[in-house]
């Protein structure tokens, strides 16, 4: 569980993933993020030049710029539309130019931008699309039992005052093209000129239209892809967790189910404190300090990653929080303590459920034999109670 996470570049081009990517680097052994021009920018004015630098140099965060993508292009014909798969590549926009440039805007200073630029290029990989690849893009699109299914579910998320028809058809269908390599048609009963409408009083400076859709659907593909890759969970922004639940549900699910599990975790471990993704999407802490306790969550970290994928984590947490291993050999007044504290736990978890089950064990600064058994081995707690419940600010 936690071992690795793929955050994608549609997610990152919602701020509110800020918050997620703070929760991503404590709770996850591994994060990357996938990147080109525009997100790049995004992710180092959130994050700071040296906070993204220092991540990435620490070996907390890996990043994939893209160096190039694969886009649609549309040309109108008498007999209607036709597309094709091309590459999209902007002059000056590839990573050797456009970090530098950008760290350097950031910071206000030619050399120090220059100089955080090159230990970053030093530790960031790129993907640059070949040909080849090109011409398998268009099967991650073509199976209509598949675009009949999610285009109408899309269109819901993104133009949701939008009703596509009760039966509604959306199929990709190969041509050949002198203008295309990889050309295509689209069959569609949708009426995309009334979905527009309602999509753009969402986004007024862009048109809702079949290439878009398209570039949606083979996005969601792309993402499957690299978190293969890397053996990685991922993080979605909401079009892409539709388009995949329909490719790879228990990929989904299991990404569905940390999210998840990190929000019940966070309530139960440190009661009343909000989320790390709420305070560094209120303003209250920033992804820098965000890094300064990375090194502090390093054994958490792999506690995480060494419970089993279908593990109860909050159960195991108390388990571990509370195991009483070493009981025999306490004094009796401190083993009345810790059997005590112990029923208030289990009777917490009986009656409130994984909210009521962690009360913390309240150690008498005086009783040195058990801070002692305690301090000799790690558990959980230790980074829960202390630095982390420290960071949301409910220190005890």
């Amino acid at each position: 569980m936690f071992e690795s996470i793929s955050i994608g570049r549609a997610a990152l081009v919602d701020v509110a993933t800020v918050g997620t990517l703070a929760e991503c680097l404590l709770f996850y052994g591994h994060v990357h993020v996938i990147v080109d021009h525009p997100t790049f920018t995004t992710l180092a004015r959130v994050c700071g030049p040296e906070t993204l630098v220092g991540l990435v140099q620490d070996g907390y965060l890996a990043i994939t710029f893209l160096e190039n993508r694969p886009a649609i292009a549309s040309r109108e014909t008498g007999t209607g539309e036709r597309h094709g798969f091309v590459f999209y590549e902007a002059k000056g926009y590839d990573s050797q130019n456009l970090i530098p440039r950008v760290l350097q805007e950031l910071t206000g200073k030619s050399g120090k931008g220059r100089r955080l630029a090159g230990k970053l290029l030093a530790k960031i990989s790129t993907k640059r699309y070949t040909t080849s690849e090109l011409a398998g893009v268009i099967d991650e699109v073509i199976d209509p039992s598949y675009t009949d299914r999610v285009v109408p579910e899309l269109l819901s998320a993104i133009a949701p005052t939008y009703t596509p028809p009760a039966n509604s058809i959306f199929r990709v269908h190969r041509i050949s093209d002198a203008s295309f390599a990889n050309a295509f048609v689209v069959e569609t009963n949708i009426d995309l000129d009334r979905a527009n409408v309602e999509y753009r009083k969402a986004k007024p400076a862009e048109t809702l239209s079949k290439s878009l859709l398209i570039d949606y659907l083979y996005e969601g593909s792309a993402e499957i892809a690299f978190a293969a890759n890397t053996t990685s969970e991922l993080a979605l922004a909401k079009t892409e967790s539709l388009i995949i639940e329909a490719k790879l549900s228990t990929t989904l699910e299991r990404s569905t189910q940390s999210n998840n599990v990190r929000s019940a975790f966070q309530r139960v471990a440190v009661p009343g404190a909000r989320s790390v993704a709420e305070a560094v999407n209120e303003g209250r802490r920033s992804l820098e300090d965000v890094r300064r306790l990375l090194p502090k969550a390093e054994k958490f970290r792999k506690w995480l990653a060494s419970q089993p994928c279908d593990a109860d984590l909050i159960q195991n947490y108390v388990q571990e929080t509370t195991s009483l291993d070493w009981v025999s050999e306490l004094p009796a007044k401190t083993l009345r303590f810790v059997l005590f504290n112990a029923a208030q736990i289990a009777l917490g978890a009986a009656i409130a459920g994984p909210p009521g089950a962690v009360a913390g064990l309240v150690i008498g600064a005086s009783d040195t034999f058990l801070l002692d058994k305690i301090a000799a081995g790690w558990k959980p707690h230790q980074f829960i109670r202390g630095p982390f419940a420290k960071f949301l600010g409910q220190a005890g």
